[in-house]
This record gives structure tokens, C-alpha cells and sequence, in this order.
């Protein structure tokens, strides 16, 4: 019972909502992770362990995305997502979805990959438009180094960052906000570490 009691009480997934403006917190680092947090097919795996959140997706082909486990959020925030590893696999890919509207299959994804290539894409229905494409990023750390991509919306702009360096930016046709999306590519394993989102002034 003791032991029941601990694991009940000791988490390691943080969600300080109490800080002012921020609306989600997530430390994976002692390897803790939210209910929701799950793939139902076999072939994309979720688990926590001692380092992180390890995200692995054993297709050769299609990319493995999930919901996740946290409410829409406002037009006016910044969002982040710290992955290791995304560079040790070729063709390595992590995708940071946001703006999802899974009524209408609407949803942004912002997705670096091991070769340094970063995109921007708006999709429908499974179709990527593309709104930015770069390669050859520098800013993007290659082998087991962490990554942190950043994405900051303030009503309908929307201004990429990775490890802080300035990407690019995009107007939006209306004003972007909705639920988040975690992803990998075919092949591709990462130990996310942290995902967190605060509220900007308008």
C-alpha cells in the first residue's frame, strides 16, 4: 500500500499551471508520462523510462503522430518541444503539431529532421500543404544532442525556432489555435524530454 500511495503521489510529469501564463509543463526527464500518452498500432511505440519519453516508430513508410493529452490552446502562445536523438537514425524525423482541429482534420506541423531540413505544413485531411521548407539549418544539432522546437503564435502569425535561432514565419488565414500533435518519421526514434507551452501578451 505504501508503495501504491508513492506512485500516486511522486510523479515526475510537471504541470506548474500555477506560474503565470503557463499552460503546460511537462518534465519527462525522470521518465513520468500523462495518461493519453499511447499508440494503438504496434508499430508506434510510447514509453517512459529512467531518461525521457521514447518515441519510436517502427514503419518503413508513414509517419506515427498522436493527440496530445492537453487542452486547445489560445491564439497568443508559445510552444515548445525538447527532443534528443532525432540525428541518430538517417532520415530521422520529429514533428511538433499545433493548431488541431480534429473535427475538421485541420492541423499545423512544424517538423525538423536529421539532415537539417525544417518544414512548415498545413494539413487537411492528411494532405501537407507546405508553408516553409529550409535546408541545410545549422541550427539543428545533428547525433544524440537535444533539439528544442519552438513555435510562437500570436493571432495569425506564426514565427518558427530551433535552440532559439529564428527559422522563418507564416501568416495564417485566421487565427491559430487548437490542440497538439506529437510525430515521428519512418525509422525514427526520440527521447523527448520536454513540452511546454506558455501564454504571450497580446
Amino acid at each position: 500500500s505504501l508503495v501504491s500511495g508513492l506512485r500516486l503521489a511522486c510523479t515526475n510529469r510537471t504541470s506548474r499551471v500555477s506560474e503565470p501564463g503557463i499552460v503546460v509543463d511537462d518534465d519527462f526527464s525522470f521518465g513520468a508520462a500523462p495518461d493519453g500518452l499511447t499508440w494503438n498500432d504496434s508499430r508506434c511505440i510510447a514509453r517512459a523510462d529512467s531518461t525521457g519519453l521514447r518515441l519510436e516508430n517502427r514503419r518503413s513508410e508513414s509517419v506515427c503522430m498522436m493527440g496530445y493529452p492537453a487542452g486547445p490552446l489560445d491564439a497568443n502562445v508559445r510552444i515548445e518541444l525538447t527532443v534528443r536523438g532525432v540525428g541518430l537514425t538517417r532520415g530521422g524525423l520529429v514533428v511538433l503539431g499545433f493548431g488541431r482541429d480534429a473535427i475538421e482534420g485541420v492541423q499545423y506541423s512544424y517538423s525538423i529532421t536529421a539532415d537539417r531540413r525544417v518544414e512548415l505544413c498545413r494539413s487537411e485531411n492528411e494532405a501537407c500543404r507546405r508553408l516553409l521548407f529550409k535546408t541545410r539549418v545549422i541550427a539543428v544539432k545533428q547525433g544524440s544532442e537535444e533539439n528544442t522546437l519552438a513555435v510562437q503564435i500570436r493571432g495569425k502569425e506564426i514565427a518558427l525556432f530551433v535552440n532559439d535561432f529564428p527559422i522563418g514565419t507564416d501568416t495564417a488565414d485566421a487565427d491559430v489555435s487548437g490542440g497538439m500533435t506529437l510525430g515521428v518519421g519512418p525509422g525514427t526514434k526520440v527521447l523527448v524530454k520536454h513540452v511546454r507551452a506558455r501564454l504571450l501578451s497580446s
